[in-house]
């Protein structure tokens, strides 16, 4: 039976039937979309139950798939941005029906952490990632909004660009970004797997507060160091046009941005967690102490990143990681000049960085 909700969604219903429940049907596929709903139901079921059943699943799937009201406020669960443990809204086995999954706590920035899926024929397919620096960015049109427990999710399908991404609205100005990324060739079936992961993450969120980092942050981890400070009023002077007492800072100041008030030009720094760098990370520089590697933007872009590496460690997955600096400067200006200035003030956040 198909019921119709509100929104046009045509919701599949098999009303149970008087034989003995196959296990296997009860297990639900990985390809199966979110919205596909199954009611099962051991022995015989009365005809004039019929009726009561499909209002009971209009009634559930209505209050799920209902828009939440502009004015209801959202929960805020993050809590101390910088304690927030991002792995513990993941649980690797809830991807295990799509093969072998690794959660990777340094596979970017410190405000994220990932599910890495390895198909048994196709090596890795797909990266499931937590995220909470979304901020209050919105997606495409291609949306839909639904309910979920006390969150509001916006849902952008798959659109031909390898990923899907769902995010949760948390607090008047951030979201919880939840992104499927298809890896390598073999295609994955990544909506299904950020629905999974976003039911998983919701439940621990309404419990409170989400749950606190195992452990601190070594005392020397750019974990601790907030990126705004990271440029000082009389460095940014060098820099036409930007003004320093406005900065736009990122989730826990692991990155900043300040814009110029004369171009679209500006100055970014931003903290990353990344494999040690190699040439293949730009023209290599030595800046005090620190590797550095410099790469102006591809093509006609007018930008230029300075690429510093603060210190390296070995990770959970017995992997060697790089905590990096990078510092972005962009305008309308040549990129030798950008990358001058660029390199300058790469060579003033050396200066601030913790010794090793």
């Amino acid at each position: 039976m198909t019921v119709t909700v509100d929104d046009g969604t045509p919701i599949v219903c098999s009303l149970p039937v008087d034989h003995p429940e196959d296990p296997a049907a009860s297990v639900r596929s990985p390809g199966r979309g979110p919205r596909e709903w199954f009611l099962r139901r051991r022995g015989p079921i009365l005809s004039v139950l019929g009726a009561a059943v499909v209002a009971m699943v209009i009634g559930v799937v209505s209050s799920i798939m209902t828009p939440a009201s502009p004015s209801r406020p959202e929960p805020n669960a993050i809590g101390d941005p910088r304690s927030a443990d991002p792995c513990a809204l993941l649980e690797p086995t809830s991807l295990s029906a799509y093969g072998t999954v690794v959660l990777d706590p340094a596979y970017g920035g410190f405000d994220r952490c990932d599910l890495l899926v390895d198909a048994p024929d196709a090596g890795r397919i797909a990266d499931v990632k937590v995220d909470f620096s979304a901020g209050g960015q919105e997606l495409g049109s291609n949306t839909h909004t639904r309910r979920v427990g006390g969150f509001t999710v916006v849902l952008e399908p798959n659109s031909g660009k390898r990923e899907c991404t769902q995010l949760v609205r948390l607090g008047a100005d951030r979201q919880l970004a939840i992104v499927a990324k298809q890896l390598g060739s073999r295609p994955a079936d990544l909506c299904a797997m950020a629905d999974i992961t976003t039911a998983r993450a919701i439940p621990v969120m309404e419990r409170g507060s989400i749950p606190r980092r195992p452990s601190a942050s070594a005392k020397e981890s750019l974990a601790r160091l907030d990126a705004c400070a990271m440029l000082d009023p009389a460095t940014l002077d060098s820099v036409s046009g930007i003004d320093p007492s406005e900065p736009d800072a990122g989730f826990a100041n692991w990155s900043c941005r300040r814009r110029s008030t004369v171009d679209n030009g500006g100055v970014e720094v931003r903290f990353d967690q990344n494999v040690p760098l190699t040439a293949q990370d730009g023209l290599p520089r030595r800046l005090g102490d620190r590797k550095a590697f410099v790469s102006p933007g591809d093509g006609d872009d007018a930008y230029c990143v300075v690429k510093v590496e603060h210190r390296t460690y070995v990770n959970v997955r017995e992997l060697p990681v790089a905590e990096v600096v990078e510092l972005k400067v962009s305008g309308p200006r040549l990129k030798e000049s950008l990358c001058d200035t660029a390199v300058e003030l790469a060579a003033a956040v050396v200066g601030k960085l913790p010794k090793i």
